[in-house]
């Protein structure tokens, strides 16, 4: 049985961005609540298109609706 979900566990949006930082690649995530901005570090990658590969990545994953599935991720 999954955990009951509050209203203000659901995010308004989610942004994902590509940061070069110390010769490589971050990627962030950044949600959006109703009473805060939460912001994460996904990783980094030696080049800027794998970096922007998985920040398309999460940000597919988050747009998924609610309750869809666990992915594996």
């Amino acid at each position: 049985m999954e955990p009951r979900r509050l209203p203000e566990d659901e995010a308004l949006a989610v942004a994902t961005y590509v940061v070069r930082e110390s010769g490589q690649w971050a990627v962030y995530a950044e949600i959006t609540f109703p009473d805060v901005v939460r912001k994460f570090r996904i990783g980094t990658y030696r080049t800027e298109r794998r970096a922007a590969i998985q920040a398309e990545y999460v940000r597919r994953y988050a747009d998924l609706p609610p309750g869809f599935g666990n992915m594996g991720f």
